[in-house]
């Protein structure tokens, strides 16, 4: 098999479209589209059904796929490893849930670079379990939902996580006093399921929500934070927000346990040793 025209392939399933794969690999559409039919011909399988809608894979293109990624996350994995024993590190990439990314991640990141000036951060944000590719990556903060051997996992922090609404909502719609109650309100919830701490309040609005109508789903905690505070409804927002400590937001069901999310510092066992990433980690835990 042709590793070119698979890389090709690979990356038109990662990006959606032929254009952005081709920006990806320094090609045109076209090129792109021609490698991909080519090695579609070689295999005598069709590997996308072609609609108005876009491309999705066939039963052949995901089964191709899969072992594409296999291949093309060793490939990267090796050249990380290399990279950072030869002490060639001079940019971080790193992957963290987005209440992490929004608020939490700034606090850090000045004392880290004045020790390290001429490093480069490039910071993302956990946007679908799709993503949660940590071989694209050199670190990942956030909830972890499954340990592989191949990862160290260092525990950062637990965040905890409590109701809260605004004076003004609360003076038109009333003052909950029990969870039952919530039933009652329109909630905001963190939309991006089973991605990030925010699983465990999504699955709580799902259970107490029968009324799909008073529900708003954002997938931004800025933004969540945004419109609890503009009263649009009850939102369940991380305690160790900065913007939320100088709000006047009201806490709600205070006589409940608050719930707590446990977040961790992982990267790949071979980056064990590597300087500038327990740098960043004790940078991390000092801020914690």
């Amino acid at each position: 098999m042709d590793l070119n025209k698979l890389k090709f392939f690979y990356e038109v399933v990662l990006k959606g479209t032929y254009e952005l794969a081709g920006k990806t690999l320094n090609r045109s559409a076209v090129a792109v589209g021609q490698n991909v039919r080519d090695l579609e011909k070689a295999l005598g399988h069709m590997l996308f059904r072609r609609t108005y809608r876009g491309l999705t894979l066939t039963k052949e293109g995901q089964i191709l796929f899969e072992g594409a990624a296999r291949i093309f996350k060793e490939d990267k994995l090796l050249e990380q490893t290399l990279k950072l024993n030869n002490q060639e590190l001079n940019c971080i990439k790193i992957l963290a849930t987005a209440g992490i990314t929004s608020d939490w991640i700034a606090r850090f990141i000045p004392s880290f670079l004045k020790k390290h000036p001429t490093l480069t951060l490039e910071i993302s944000s956990l946007t679908s379990l799709a993503a949660f590719e940590l071989y694209q990556y050199d670190v990942y903060m956030g909830e972890i939902f499954k340990k592989d051997p191949k990862y160290v996992y260092k525990f950062i922090k637990g965040f905890h996580y409590n109701f809260y609404a605004s004076p003004e909502y609360i003076e038109r719609h009333g003052y909950p006093k029990r969870i039952e109650d919530l039933k009652k309100h329109r909630l905001i919830e963190f939309n991006i399921r089973r991605v990030s701490g925010f699983y465990k309040t999504t699955d709580f609005f799902e259970f107490i929500n029968a009324n799909e109508r008073q529900k708003v789903s954002i997938d931004s905690t800025i933004g969540e934070y945004q419109l609890v505070k503009d009263g649009v409804g009850i939102g369940c927002l991380c305690e160790e927000l900065s913007f939320l400590k100088d709000s006047n937001l009201i806490p709600l069901l205070t006589n409940i346990e608050p719930m707590i999310v446990d977040v961790f510092f992982v990267f790949h066992e071979a980056f064990r040793d590597n300087k500038v990433l327990l740098s960043l980690l004790k940078e991390v835990k000092l801020h914690a």
